[in-house]
């Protein structure tokens, strides 16, 4: 079936959400920051009393490892038919953070390495042979650069064996962005119980720009443990993509995407490293040109994200 519609249109456009890259980049919302730009945060509500700022201080020398598993899965619509969902590749990421030095500002010299991998063993084998490992046996990427005592990062550096390969530089590229999720950036102002409030971000993500809003509520405060319940809703315009992963000639072209996520995260502000659960389900409609072809499709992603330091 046309290579299993190219191993499942490249096994998610390799196992999303990966950052690929655009071929142009669409105007920003109002609202949401431009490319490069820091994530904007609105505060929606204080909380109850009594009230702590979230604040990260984490001492000079501590180092935590975590361990990051992405299981996925796609169901594909077209010509009038939906294809029963399959299942891709486990995304899986091992990391550890570092805390180097401490300014007396409360700035964070942060140290990061990842090392990922990928699982086949549930994938058709179609797709296991297109997507063999994504050349991750000798994958790593470490990253070096300044936290706030927010969690924002200024200044990080990136760096990893095989950065000038496209395929496995999407994989790269993907633990980048896990590294925003491993610590999350937190709002200025003494917080309570019931305290809400708003991100908005804009990524690089899944070969196109995409806009998400992340709305994070206060459930419990224990001693320096902040425990959140997280919604989010993703949106992107009309736009093409260029993905590496893709057969020679192969051209794919976004129309709309949408998705919404919810999970739970548990904060400790003396470490840098959450314990996050995280639900996401997006729906694209897509356009795939091959072999002067083009076929219309309707792709349901679900995602789930476990975030787990390792004790």
């Amino acid at each position: 079936m046309r290579r299993l519609i190219s191993a499942v249109v490249a096994a998610g456009l390799l196992c999303l959400p990966l950052p690929i890259h655009a071929d142009r980049a669409p105007q920003t919302p109002d609202g949401f920051p431009t490319a490069g730009a820091a994530p904007i945060i609105k505060v929606l509500s204080t909380g109850a009393e009594p009230r702590i700022p979230l604040t990260y201080k984490v001492a000079a020398g501590t180092s935590t490892k975590t361990d990051v598993v992405t299981a996925m899965a796609m169901k594909i619509a077209m010509a009038g038919m939906d294809m029963p969902e399959m299942p891709l590749p486990a995304m899986k990421m091992a990391m550890e953070v570092a805390v180097d030095a401490v300014a007396a500002n409360g700035d964070m010299t942060v140290r990061t390495s990842v090392k990922p991998s990928m699982d086949l063993s549930s994938v058709p084998p179609e797709m296991a042979a297109a997507m063999g490992s994504a050349g991750l046996e000798n994958a790593a990427i470490s990253a070096t650069g300044v936290m706030t005592p927010r969690g924002g990062m200024r200044g990080t550096k990136f760096a990893g064996p095989g950065m000038d390969n496209p395929q496995l530089k999407q994989v790269l590229d993907q633990a980048q962005n896990t590294m925003g999720q491993v610590v999350a950036e937190l709002p200025d102002g003494p917080l309570g119980v019931g305290a809400k409030w708003e991100t908005r971000t804009r990524t690089s993500t899944q070969g196109f720009e995409a806009y998400q809003t992340i709305t994070a509520e206060i459930v419990a405060i224990k001693g320096r443990v902040v425990t959140l319940k997280i919604t989010s809703a993703m949106t992107a315009p009309q736009q093409s993509m260029n993905n590496p992963m893709l057969p020679p000639g192969a051209e794919i072209s976004l129309s709309k995407m949408t998705g919404t996520g919810s999970g739970t995260s548990t904060i400790d502000l003396d470490h840098l490293v959450s314990e996050c659960t995280f639900d996401v389900t997006m729906n694209m409609d897509v356009n795939m040109n091959m072999q002067g072809m083009s076929q219309a499709m309707a792709m349901t992603m679900t995602l789930k994200t476990t975030i787990t330091p390792v004790k």
